[in-house]
């Protein structure tokens, strides 16, 4: 028996290392994504797990080849289809960065640019997406403020 259940915990740690979560502060922006579509008569994404890791990976390595800076020189996009949910009719991703104080006052910040931008709002808003995710990444800088980026992953499932 106890070998047995040696064998479950394992499996289970298994399973949660290969199960992508979104942090506290990813599940925040997620909300306010979630806040801007209701606001705007648009359904609420479904958290996604492949849009997770894709978003999380995506902002690491935006923020390990930024040199540690924030330009739109050091912004680009992914291979949409590259760790995409199976089955997906439509992609689409937004990426950002911002210096701020703290990683969570990064997520006001970021979603009214995203908003405040054409583009990005046509993704957030867009209701053929009913599955999304973000992930974000984050270094303290010598002057103590953090360079943040975020990308936010969206699906039509």
């Amino acid at each position: 028996m106890k070998k047995l259940l040696t064998s479950a915990a394992t499996a289970v740690a298994v399973v949660l290392a290969l199960t992508s979560c979104m942090s506290s502060t990813e599940m925040s922006g997620f909300s306010a994504v979630n806040n801007d579509r209701s606001a705007n008569g648009v359904a609420t994404l479904t958290a996604n797990d492949p849009l997770t890791t894709k978003a999380q990976g995506w902002a690491k390595y935006l923020l390990d080849n930024a040199g540690g800076q924030c330009s739109m020189t050091v912004l680009h996009h992914s291979t949409l289809a590259n760790g995409a949910p199976t089955g997906w009719k439509k992609l689409g991703e937004n990426v950002g960065c911002v210096t701020a104080t703290d990683p969570n006052a990064a997520i006001a910040t970021l979603e009214s640019a995203f908003m405040g931008s054409i583009g990005h709002r046509e993704n957030i808003l867009d209701p053929a997406f009913n599955n999304g995710a973000i992930g974000m990444a984050w270094s303290k800088l010598p002057n103590g403020l953090y360079l943040v980026f975020e990308a936010q992953e969206f699906a039509e499932l």
